[in-house]
This record gives structure tokens, C-alpha cells and sequence, in this order.
């Protein structure tokens, strides 16, 4: 459960994330299927599971001829979307608990990053 990753409610709770990793072919294969040529990712550096799924995904796309456009890494206090609105990358894999993902979605909706433009 998602509750049960807070450390500091249950410090000594722990499991495994292993479907992700397994998905990190997938996401190649669906970037294949759909000729994607350019994309965004976003990782959290901070927590290791994420930074080692983004590493993986890395790794999955290095004989692909895929452009990273944007690629940075997210943190509380550091939502880097001036950038990627520069990029105008439809395409964006993130890497990141929920609650980073909540508020770059919605900084990217307070920066009208919507449809039609970004779809």
C-alpha cells in the first residue's frame, strides 16, 4: 500500500516495486509501437527505487534512436516545467512518487500546459 511507505509512520515497513521494473520493457516496446521519437523523463533522484527505475529505463533505451528532449530530475522545492514548456515534448515518462507526480501535474496545469498545444 501506498500509506505504508511513509517512514516515519512505519519505519521499519518495506517492500518491493518489482512490477515497475518489469514495465520498464514495456514502456521501450510502447515507444517502439508508436514510433515516438522524442520524450521527456522525470525522476526523483532522491528516493532510490525511482532513480534506479529510471537508470533501468535508461539503460532499456540506449540502441533506441529516441531524442530525450527534456530529462530532469524533481524534488519538492524543484518542479523544472520553464524548461520542458520549452521543449513542447508531448511524450513524458516520470519516474516519481505520487505526491511529486500530483504537484507536477499541477504546476503543469497552472502553466497551461494543456491541450490542444501539448497534446
Amino acid at each position: 500500500s501506498y500509506a505504508l511507505s511513509n517512514r516515519t509512520l512505519y519505519p521499519y515497513s518495506f517492500g518491493m516495486n518489482t512490477p515497475t521494473f518489469f514495465s520498464v520493457g514495456a514502456f521501450a516496446a510502447l515507444i517502439d509501437h508508436n514510433g515516438w521519437s522524442r520524450i521527456g523523463v522525470f525522476y526523483d533522484p532522491s528516493l532510490p527505487v525511482y532513480y534506479d527505475i529510471y537508470r533501468t529505463f535508461l539503460n532499456a533505451m540506449e540502441n533506441k534512436t529516441v531524442e530525450f528532449a527534456f530529462t530532469s530530475y524533481v524534488l519538492l522545492d524543484y518542479l523544472p516545467l520553464v524548461g520542458l514548456k520549452d521543449t513542447y515534448v508531448r511524450i513524458i515518462f516520470s519516474f516519481l512518487a505520487r505526491e511529486l507526480q500530483e504537484k507536477v501535474l499541477c504546476l503543469a496545469y497552472h502553466m497551461n500546459m494543456t491541450y490542444p498545444r501539448y497534446q
